[in-house]
């Protein structure tokens, strides 16, 4: 009778165990499906360089992924030189997905705002003569806050006028893992020899 027991207690164990790793091995997967679902329905704010005119350039922003995107914004830009002098840019309050919209410019010299028709900014890639960094910023429907890097620089051929644009990696602007550090600082030593 006793060897029963000690049998059945062993099995019960054993169920015990196996029950707890499927427990465990099923609440990976239901985290890994809400992560993928999250990944899935996240927007991603894009720019596009392109002509309004023979004579000017625009700026515009495109969500490019599944979800809306709010609150869109873009760090303000300081060009390298002896003086003050750079660029400030409006916000944009909402992108639908595939939607695109343009977004103002402004000059920022000495401190000071001046919104003109200028036909050429020192930062778009067809104009530029230096390595430029915009960061793009915005929030998703949870108010999950995303960032995303853009390089800016001289055509890297000979010849081409165009200039070239790379995208960083889409940053949790709210929290940073060492991985994705060490991926945004790998692309920025890509980018800057």
């Amino acid at each position: 009778m006793e060897t029963v027991a000690w049998v059945q207690t062993v099995v019960l164990l054993i169920t015990a165990v196996i029950l707890y790793l499927y427990t465990a091995e099923t609440a990976a997967l239901r985290r890994e499906s809400v992560h993928q679902t999250k990944i899935s329905l996240r927007p991603v704010v894009v720019p596009i360089f392109s002509p309004s005119s023979l004579t000017s350039w625009r700026l515009s922003l495109k969500n490019i992924g599944s979800g809306s995107a709010f609150n869109i914004r873009i760090s303000p830009l300081v060009m390298e030189g002896g003086f003050e002098f750079g660029y400030s840019f409006g916000r944009i309050d909402y992108l639908c997905p595939q939607e695109e919209k343009e977004i103002l410019i402004s000059q920022t010299i000495g401190g000071e705002i001046h919104y003109s028709d200028l036909t050429k900014y020192a930062f778009f890639p067809r104009f530029t003569t230096s390595k430029q960094e915009l960061l793009i910023l915005f929030h998703d429907v949870e108010n999950g806050a995303y960032q995303i890097p853009v390089f800016i620089g001289p055509s890297p051929s000979p010849g081409r006028e165009d200039g070239e644009v790379v995208l960083g990696p889409v940053g949790d602007s709210t929290r940073h893992t060492k991985s994705s550090l060490k991926r945004l600082i790998g692309r920025l030593f890509e980018w800057y020899p």
